[in-house]
């Protein structure tokens, strides 16, 4: 088992070293227990003969199958670049002047690089600024969800300091409120010290929150972008046949029966796919006894 680990992590094309072995368990088979490779080789040729006689079938399926792969990947990559989309440039400033201030600049945008968050300390305290040392707590429901500390040394009165400027995920680092701590700070003859200081509360656009239902992720694809598509072509079913005439609704009535009859065939591919592969896994399991009866 050691040297067939090291052959599969050393040499490049794996497959064939796969087939080797699997070749060299059947010439094992073959020469120790030949009844029961000549099962083996009887299972295969009629699982393949069964394959053959459906490929039709088996063809529409993997169409239908390629397809799907396509669509969810699509409505990942779509939902990656919505949820991206362009908010401009938000600006949160804290309620309280004096003597210190907080602004935060966030810039969200569809790309995520482009996406940044600037985060900035203004001394309004009338003197120019020693030292101030603090931290900066933001909230999402009342939970604190991330800090950042800080400690800033000469600071002119009515000037700010960049605390931070980074790059980050508006829905992993989502926030509804903050607020800032000053530990220690002295400016002209006055100390302040263990205090907190209001930040600014706001509600988030629907765009930067990111619901989690059922119907939004398929293993590692989100599917809210075919959602979306779906509950829209529903709304203007219904907005088409309380409100638009006759030829407008007898169209749509044309392309709905089109699209039932294309999902009574996708549903007729898949039940009857279900129906073959049943059929070929009865057909290994009575082999299969057929084996196990002539070894005991």
């Amino acid at each position: 088992m050691e040297l067939i680990k090291f052959l599969l992590g050393n040499i490049k094309n794996k497959k064939i070293v796969v087939l080797l072995i699997m070749g060299g368990i059947l010439y094992y088979i073959n020469q120790n227990a030949p009844f029961l490779f000549d099962e083996l080789i009887v299972i295969l040729k009629d699982s393949i003969t069964i394959f053959i006689d459906n490929i039709i079938v088996f063809t529409f399926l993997l169409v239908i199958i390629s397809l799907f792969i396509i669509l969810i990947k699509y409505s990942n990559q779509k939902h990656d670049e919505l949820k991206y989309r362009d908010l401009g440039m938000k600006i949160h400033r804290s309620d309280t002047e004096t003597p210190f201030g907080v602004e935060i600049y966030e810039n969200i945008r569809m790309s995520k690089k482009d996406t940044w968050r600037e985060i900035f300390f203004i001394n309004n305290s009338g003197n120019d600024l020693d030292h101030v040392e603090g931290q900066i707590d933001f909230y999402d429901k009342k939970k604190r969800v991330f800090s950042i500390p800080f400690t800033i040394y000469i600071l002119k009165n009515g000037y700010g300091h960049k605390i931070i400027n980074q790059e980050f995920n508006p829905y992993i680092e989502r926030w509804e409120e903050y607020d800032f701590y000053i530990k220690s700070s002295k400016y002209g003859e006055d100390f302040v010290s263990n205090k907190r200081f209001c930040g600014k509360k706001y509600t988030r656009l629907p765009d930067q929150i990111e619901l989690k239902k059922w119907y939004q992720s398929f293993g590692r694809y989100n599917l809210k972008w075919i959602y979306e598509q779906l509950f829209n072509l529903y709304l203007h079913f219904r907005f088409t046949l309380k409100n638009e005439g006759f030829l407008k609704k007898l169209k749509l009535l044309v392309f709905s029966l089109i699209g039932l009859g294309l999902f009574g065939f996708i549903i007729f591919i898949i039940v009857d796919s279900i129906g073959i592969l049943i059929k070929i896994i009865s057909h290994w399991y009575k082999s299969i006894k057929e084996i196990w009866s002539y070894y005991q």
